[in-house]
This record gives C-alpha cells, structure tokens and sequence, in this order.
C-alpha cells in the first residue's frame, strides 16, 4: 500500500533524529533500508553512532577561561590572542587550537563584513559597451588597453 504524500508530511512534522529512532532494526516483517526509504533518512545514519564528547583537560580549559577573559577585555581575533597567550601565559599553543576553542566556546570576532554587493564605490562600476551592438563576425569586439575601450 502507497500513500501519496506520506513521505512529505512526516519530513515537516518530525526532526531527522526523532525519524532515525523509529527504526526498528530487529524487525523481521520489513528490512532496514525499506524502514529507511519510508522514514526518508539515508540508511548510513541509522547505523552511525554519535561521537562521544571528550572531556576537557585541565590545562584545555585554563585557556578557555584565559581566552573568555581576554575577549572579554578587548574582543581581538584568534591571532591576537594567539600572541598574547604565548606572551603573557608562556604557552605553548597553536592558533588552530585557539580558533578551535572559540567556536567551541561560542565566541566570534565583531568586524566590518564585505559589502560587495553595494555599489559605494564609482570605480568599480564599467558601462557596458557592448549593449546595443551586434556581434555578426569573428574578432569584431576586443578589450583595449584599459579594459574600458571597445573598438
């Protein structure tokens, strides 16, 4: 029996984690990767474990702590605190590591983002000369010098 829709209802009205509990994998009536295909989750993440949380060392969060007050004084990226933990606390550490320990910990650097989709800048805006041209045969449209020149 096939349900038009079922499939589409029970992906909006459960999580993906809630679904993969559903499975029964001891059922001997209907296989694994039929539950799978019904659920609408990949076969691999029902038998995947979740990686176990490994708990920090002493030393781990002695930086932590370091890293939570020196953002909280001065909100530098992780190269600035980088140095001043090899400076100030004489250690040896690497700023993957220090980058590392930001994310885990939810802290992230407040600076200007690109604004490339603003157009602020006259310089960086061309006029496109080839608008209303009609190109009907080879080599008749080339770039001059300055990029800015059609001949």
């Amino acid at each position: 029996m096939r349900w038009t829709g079922s499939k589409k209802n029970l992906k909006k009205s459960s999580d993906q984690i809630g679904r993969k509990d559903l499975v029964d994998r001891n059922n001997p009536q209907i296989s694994v990767k039929r539950q799978a295909e019904l659920l609408n989750i990949n076969r691999t993440s029902v038998y995947r474990q979740p990686p176990e949380q490994k708990p920090f060392s002493d030393e781990d969060l002695f930086v932590m702590r370091r890293i939570d007050e020196i953002h909280t004084a001065h909100p530098w990226g992780y190269r600035t605190i980088t140095l001043i933990l090899r400076r100030d606390d004489y250690l040896r550490i690497n700023r993957k590591k220090v980058r590392r320990m930001m994310r885990e910990m939810g802290i992230y650097t407040i600076y200007p983002k690109p604004n490339l989709s603003k157009r602020f800048h006259a310089q960086y805006v061309r006029p496109y000369l080839l608008r209303n041209l009609t190109i009907d045969h080879p080599a008749q449209v080339y770039y001059g010098k300055h990029h800015n020149e059609v001949a």
